[in-house]
């Protein structure tokens, strides 16, 4: 998969209010990783991870690894939805997961970074 350039990202921060991480994403930096832990693991470190980044989970199901968590953006305070599922296709283990703003067309990559940072986290070393 290609990274869209400059332009058609610019087109997309500012006409799009979702981003998602999957197997087939926009943009290919969200594309999901698999793992080697268990989901059930997987799912801990994600939970660990969004209490790291200070985003405020509203629900969360432990037997079904999934959760909603609400990011606020620090600079107006707006709010975005987080839903995201921990899967596993019998060896591995991986994420999909949403962040969409409550308000407004265009998010200027607000989406995209909060589940890129979710991404860096749980690749990092120590993770």
């Amino acid at each position: 998969m290609q990274a869209p350039g400059f332009m058609p990202r610019l087109k997309l921060f500012l006409t799009s209010n979702v981003a998602e991480i999957n197997s087939q994403p926009v943009l290919p930096e969200l594309k999901s990783p698999h793992f080697k832990w268990p989901a059930a693991e997987l799912f801990n470190r994600v939970t660990d991870i969004i209490e790291l980044l200070g985003w405020k989970i509203e629900n969360s199901d432990q037997q079904t690894h999934t959760l909603h968590a609400v990011a606020t953006t620090p600079l107006f305070k707006f709010k975005d939805d987080i839903t995201l599922s921990v899967l596993t296709d019998g060896e591995n283990s991986y994420l999909i997961a949403r962040s969409s703003s409550r308000v407004g067309q265009g998010d200027l990559a607000a989406n995209s970074h909060h589940l890129q940072q979710l991404l860096e986290q749980l690749e990092a070393p120590d993770q």
